[in-house]
């Protein structure tokens, strides 16, 4: 499979999980409930699955920098500012520290 079908498909991917949190979201805001602990397992596992499926879709789409060499802030290819670099070994380190933390918080949210 060349790159540009992995990233028209990784895209689809995104677009419809982006699209599946939002209306969980919606749901969520609709219905008013103390207790939503289903829905909200679920936008935490989707969002998971978005960092997961992003990073995986960077390394698929930019793949000239890697290693040390690799600089630890890229600006983004849409929109202002900088992203953390999951090329270079510490934005790696740095984008799975925040993955877990992201499962704590969730985890906690759920219990």
């Amino acid at each position: 499979m060349t790159n540009n079908k992995k990233l028209k498909i990784l895209d689809i991917l995104l677009l419809t999980l982006t699209v599946i949190i939002i209306a969980l979201a919606a749901i969520i805001s609709l219905l008013h409930q103390d207790n939503n602990k289903v829905v909200l397992s679920m936008v935490g596992f989707l969002a998971l699955a978005v960092v997961g499926i992003s990073t995986y879709r960077y390394w698929v789409a930019y793949p000239e920098f890697s290693g040390l060499k690799a600089p630890l802030f890229v600006p983004k290819a849409v929109g202002l500012g900088w992203s953390i670099n999951p090329r270079n070994p510490i934005g790696l380190g740095l984008t799975v520290v925040l993955t877990v933390i992201l499962i704590i918080v969730f985890i906690q949210a759920i219990l």
